[in-house]
């Protein structure tokens, strides 16, 4: 895996350079405090699994950087709140995160796409493969909740139903419990996250911030779309 890292703060992209050369066994990375560019350029420009790039260093010409690297999953830094609404869910922009952040936050996000890409079944392979995605990302592995999320996004994932009372009635008729005792487990569970404020890893993941919060819908959406 290629990745480059464009960013000022060079103790940042020192930090995030050792985890994820530790992480990643055969991971290629450089590191830039800051990289200049024409579009006539691009042709010459190295190829790039993932690009780290903090915005505020790239400045007016990130979307030129991401026709340059329109191959490479670009994962956008800030530390400015106000820039969020306007490039958040722009389609070059694969992930963003706000600025501080911790930089094993974002590995950790790499390792799951990771697993989602490399998954052998299509995306997803299996509930448990869901279970272990949810864990990692601060859901209570024993709780009910986290293992009705899990066959919820697999059912919307194999039987193709998107609204959430239809994927609970139909787990519901799967396992033998009612669907509001199935909606509460799994509102609980998340809740539980969200309330974690040790851990924001839910937050970050999902593009969330401010006063949002991560909603069952948000989750089983974006596992059906990462299919």
């Amino acid at each position: 895996m290629n990745v480059l890292i464009v960013d000022k703060d060079k103790k940042f992209s020192s930090n995030l350079f050792k985890i994820l050369t530790s992480s990643f066994p055969n991971v290629d990375t450089e590191i830039s405090s800051d990289f200049y560019f024409s579009e006539n350029d691009c042709s010459s420009c190295k190829k790039y699994d993932v690009a780290i790039i903090d915005i505020d260093t790239v400045g007016n010409d990130v979307a030129e950087f991401a026709k340059c690297f329109s191959n490479s999953k670009i994962i956008g830094l800030t530390s400015n709140v106000n820039l969020i609404p306007k490039i958040i869910n722009k389609p070059f922009i694969h992930r963003l995160f706000l600025k501080p952040v911790n930089s094993k936050e974002i590995v950790d996000f790499i390792k799951i796409q990771n697993k989602i890409k490399n998954s052998k079944r299509g995306v997803i392979s299996s509930k448990n493969n869901v279970f272990n995605m949810l864990v990692e990302l601060g859901f209570k592995g024993n709780q009910s909740g986290t293992r009705f999320l899990a066959d919820s996004i697999w059912i919307s994932i194999t039987k193709g139903i998107v609204k959430l009372k239809e994927i609970y009635y139909e787990l519901g008729n799967q396992i033998g419990v009612p669907e509001n005792a199935i909606n509460w487990a799994i509102n609980y569970s998340i809740e539980q996250v969200n309330n974690d404020v040790r851990n924001d890893r839910l937050y970050r993941f999902f593009n969330v911030y401010k006063e949002k919060r991560v909603t069952a819908k948000t989750i089983i959406e974006f596992f059906v779309a990462s299919n």
